[in-house]
């Protein structure tokens, strides 16, 4: 219908360098999926695919994790934009896993007490989460009444359309600010609410597997381990579910 912007040639030879890098979110599973979070705004972390090809035409699989807040463009409100490879966890987080796994605390007299320990706990957090989900719940309700009562001041003429719509978008920003804080906290309740108390004798079980092997599963990871951050400054901290049961050197 019109004289082309480029050539033929020259469309085709930039669709073969945009093939070299495809990225996009991951749809199937990975060890460490649901564990990363972002060592600085605290959001969870994404699981993110690279197919790459390389010069000898080969192709590599890369699973990388990013923090979901940075990875949001320009609306994004955390600066961490540092990715680390799945493989590259894996390579950091065995010999971590193996030195507190060989620390396994052995005195099961005490078990019955470091259990109920851990119950409390989960209790205690699930506690504070919903009482956060309710004050905000209640703030949420508030500003809808107040949006509601500018309209009904503006239709009655006490004030203006451009002092109305100034008021009501600042209601409105806060009140997607505070379901976007709802969404989290049920994020975090449903956390806490899966973390069923394990037996020690199933974690000894788990964990000399490990030991033997060497190779992380996902079992053990996700029964031993709360959650992973990682920062802009490239620092892991690893977060232990049963750090009672764990004895430090």
């Amino acid at each position: 219908m019109h004289a082309p912007i480029i050539d033929i040639s020259l469309f085709n030879t930039c669709q073969q360098i945009r093939k070299k890098y495809i990225h996009k979110s991951c749809k199937y599973d990975d060890i460490f999926k649901g564990l990363i979070f972002c060592g600085n705004c605290g959001k969870t972390s994404t699981l993110k695919h690279k197919t790459k090809i390389n010069k000898n035409n080969s192709i590599s699989q890369i699973d990388y994790y990013l923090c979901s807040e940075a990875n949001k463009g320009t609306k994004k409100k955390c600066d961490n934009t540092k990715s680390i490879s799945a493989k590259k966890l894996y390579e950091l987080i065995c010999p971590i896993l193996i030195k507190e796994c060989r620390n396994i605390f052995i005195n099961k007299n005490d078990i019955s007490i470091l259990i109920n320990n851990i119950n409390n706990k989960i209790s205690y957090n699930t506690t504070i989460l919903k009482k956060e989900y309710n004050q905000i719940n209640a703030r949420i309700a508030k500003l809808n009444n107040q949006i509601k009562q500018i309209y009904e001041d503006k239709l009655e003429r006490k004030i203006t359309d451009e002092l109305f719509t100034e008021i009501q978008n600042k209601k409105q920003e806060e009140l997607l600010k505070c379901q976007r804080q709802l969404k989290d906290i049920e994020k975090n309740i449903e956390q806490e609410t899966k973390r069923n108390t394990i037996s020690y004798d199933q974690v000894q079980q788990i964990v000399q597997k490990f030991l033997n092997t060497n190779t992380i599963s996902k079992e053990l990871l996700h029964t031993l381990v709360n959650r992973i951050e990682f920062d802009n400054k490239k620092n892991l901290k690893i977060y232990f579910s049963f750090s009672d049961m764990l004895k430090r050197n």
